[in-house]
Parts: C-alpha cells; sequence; structure tokens
C-alpha cells in the first residue's frame, strides 16, 4: 500500500466523517458483501456511488472571502492595504467582499481524493 505523509489528519476526519453519514443510503449496501483489495478501493467505490448522488443534491456553496484591487467598488474598502500597495495612483482601491461559491473545504476535499485516487497505479 502506497503511503502518503502529506494529507492532513482533518481531511482523513472530513472524509470518514462523510462515509459514514452517507452510508446508511440504500445505494450503499452493496457495499458489505464486496471484498476490496485495499481502502483506495474502497474509497473509489464510495465515491463512485457517492458523487452522482452529492451531484444530484447540490455540491456545499457558502461565502468564501475575497481580497483584491479593482477599478470597481464592491465589498468594503480596504484603506489600509490601499495605502500601503499605493493603488490609488492606477485608479483602483483594494476591496474586501464575500462571494457565493462552490470552493469551499468540503469540496476541495472530494477533489483532491478524487485526483488521488485517480493518479493511484492500484
Amino acid at each position: 500500500m502506497e503511503r502518503n505523509n502529506n494529507i492532513p489528519i482533518r481531511n482523513i476526519y472530513y472524509m470518514l466523517s462523510y462515509a459514514y453519514q452517507t452510508l446508511n443510503l440504500s445505494e450503499y449496501k452493496q457495499i458489505g458483501t464486496e471484498k476490496f483489495e485495499n481502502v483506495k478501493e474502497l474509497y473509489a467505490k464510495i465515491l463512485s456511488i457517492g458523487i452522482p448522488v452529492l451531484i444530484r443534491g447540490g455540491l456545499c456553496k457558502d461565502y468564501i472571502s475575497v481580497e483584491e484591487t479593482s477599478n470597481v467598488i464592491k465589498g468594503k474598502i480596504d484603506i489600509n492595504v490601499t495605502i500601503k500597495k499605493n493603488t490609488l495612483v492606477n485608479k483602483k482601491v483594494a476591496v474586501v467582499y464575500e462571494e457565493f461559491s462552490e470552493n469551499v473545504v468540503l469540496n476541495q476535499i472530494i477533489k483532491a481524493t478524487l485526483i488521488c485516487l485517480s493518479r493511484s497505479k492500484k
């Protein structure tokens, strides 16, 4: 089995929490009777069943904070950053605003797991 020391423990915790909550669905009943060579095969099977269910129900969305320099004011103006970066010379200001996005931690963990599993030779 491959060993990867770069996976944070919280990612494994989130993945197991997600799996525990969703394994009660009827789609997962067949997994209990199958044999798997390693844990990656189990993860792949869980995700192959779970991803379509997740997409049908909708991916998690939440507000994320965005900080940028822009010539259009939206959100709050960050005066300190505007002065430090001297952006007023270019007729821009530093702004901070909230954006509703699917690029949240839970979706990033699922994506990272899918990428890791797709790169596995097993």
